[in-house]
């Protein structure tokens, strides 16, 4: 899992995999805390994750028009193909059905 350091997402998913899944989330959030992990130890070997801070990188979230934490996006060559909103444990697989 790789967090993101600057506003610049575009430069990350121009040195990433086709393939990304971003995790929107907010370290006050008590779901992503806990969810954070789980989606690294379930999805971290299948793609690569990107763990976006919403709060800090607001402008990202309003892009993606978050409006809760935490939010999964499957990308293909920086195109939304999936979204789980209010990610919980169970519906971590969802995203590649």
């Amino acid at each position: 899992m790789i967090t993101l350091k600057s506003n610049n997402l575009d430069y990350y998913l121009s040195v990433l995999p086709s393939r990304v899944l971003l995790m929107i989330a907010s370290p006050t959030c008590p779901m992503c805390k806990k969810i954070l992990p789980e989606i690294d130890k379930q999805l971290g070997d299948d793609i690569e994750i990107l763990y976006i801070d919403g709060e800090k990188w607001p402008r990202i979230a309003d892009k993606y028009d978050i409006k809760w934490y935490p939010t999964l996006i499957l990308l293909e060559d920086g195109t939304e193909i999936k979204r789980i909103d209010k990610v919980k444990e169970d519906k971590l697989r969802q995203i590649f059905k």
